[in-house]
């Protein structure tokens, strides 16, 4: 995703900007995924609860990241087409 909405940065590309953009609902789901796993560990295991919350910070960071990039992917979309995507249905 930051590969790809800086390469739409670099272009000027709006399509590429839109593309970007779209995965963020599975990487919020992969992050809530990983926190009820090392929950679950940490219950089960008191001795992983160091690795286990390590794991869950990560995750946070990198749907943070994820998130960073759906913001320049917008800002391109405007740059370009002058169209603020943002809080929008990506279905209208």
């Amino acid at each position: 995703m930051v590969l790809t909405s800086l390469e739409a940065f670099v272009n000027r590309d709006a399509v590429m900007a839109r593309a970007s953009s779209n995965p963020t609902m599975a990487i919020d789901k992969l992050r809530n995924a990983i926190t009820r796993q090392m929950l679950d560990l940490m219950k089960r295991d008191p001795a992983t609860i160091e690795r286990a919350l390590d794991y869950i910070l990560i995750a946070r960071r990198l749907e943070r990241i994820a998130d960073h990039a759906t913001n320049i992917a917008e800002d391109v979309i405007f740059m370009v087409k002058g169209i603020d995507v943002r809080h929008r249905d990506p279905a209208v």
